[in-house]
């Protein structure tokens, strides 16, 4: 088999929308999932979990729901919405949080 080096992106995007997380503007291409216009932003930690660890997308199709975020005011896994402008998106929980001392320990 051989792989042949390509030159420029074959790949048509599409218009680049405005959204927000957590209040801050972002913008990603109409119609991908919520969860890869936040990747594409440099977001992979959508919330905490009650141990303090990050938590973020991992299976990317709606098996797992660790992506789950509130999106429009409605719960739901952030890698099956489909984004568009103006989309509001939020974390479920603070991510700026301290996280709670467990066992003695700060985790």
């Amino acid at each position: 088999m051989r792989f042949f080096r390509q030159t420029g992106s074959k790949v048509k995007r599409s218009q680049l929308v405005e959204f927000s997380f957590n209040g801050t503007t972002y913008f990603g291409h109409l119609g991908e999932s919520v969860t890869v216009a936040l990747a594409a932003n440099g977001i992979i930690t959508t919330r905490m979990a009650h141990d303090g660890s990050a938590r973020g997308a991992f299976c990317f199709m709606g098996t797992c729901q660790e992506c789950v975020l509130l999106i429009g005011g409605l719960r739901i896994e952030a890698c099956q919405v489909a984004l568009s402008e103006g989309l509001i998106v939020q974390s479920i929980g603070s991510l700026y949080e301290e996280p709670k001392a467990k066992g003695g320990k700060n985790v």
